[in-house]
């Protein structure tokens, strides 16, 4: 009697490992998703004006990296914004007479969102300026058909036409679910 007891036991015990391991799991999956670099001229600013430095559409083709990990759209539970660099491509011109700098995102039917900004903006030469992240959750943008990203700064100096580009890159993050 011990035996069919024991033995059944251990039939009962193999049959409830076999059910749990034969369900897939969750599959997370986090990768970054870099914007192409765009390039822009701004305009001609005279000092002491708030102006927008570029405001660049991007539609979204973010599905090409997301079939890589077996993902799709739905499956993103995150995206922020990873970096953001703004460079001077213009010859002998650099970031002086800029104070600061912020960038937005914006899609229709989403409130703007604050990603970055640069304040002061140093005064020491630079042509290249990694922007300060504003850590805002930014999912429901990548899920929209295309998004706005607009470059605004305040410039103490005139500023001639300038040669630039921006540099953007975001942290994705999202869960593949178990198939059952």
């Amino acid at each position: 009697m011990k035996k069919i007891i024991h033995l059944s036991s251990i039939v009962l015990l193999l049959a409830v490992a076999f059910t749990f391991n034969s369900c897939d799991k969750d599959t997370p999956f986090d990768f970054t998703y870099t914007l192409a670099p765009i390039e822009f001229t701004s305009p001609f600013f005279p000092a002491n004006s708030l102006k927008t430095f570029s405001d660049t559409t991007f539609t979204r083709d973010i599905e090409a990296q997301l079939n890589q990990y077996g993902a799709s759209l739905q499956d993103v539970s995150s995206m922020q914004l990873k970096a953001i660099t703004v460079n001077i491509l213009s010859s002998g011109q650099t970031f002086d007479g800029v104070d600061y700098f912020e960038s937005y995102i914006n899609s229709t039917g989403l409130p703007e969102t604050k990603l970055a900004y640069k304040s002061p903006v140093p005064q020491t030469g630079l042509t290249s300026l990694s922007l300060d992240n504003n850590y805002s959750e930014l999912v429901d943008f990548i899920k929209a058909d295309s998004f706005r990203v607009d470059l605004r700064g305040y410039n103490s100096v005139d500023l001639p036409p300038t040669d630039m580009n921006i540099q953007i890159s975001f942290h994705i993050k999202g869960m593949i679910p178990a198939k059952k």
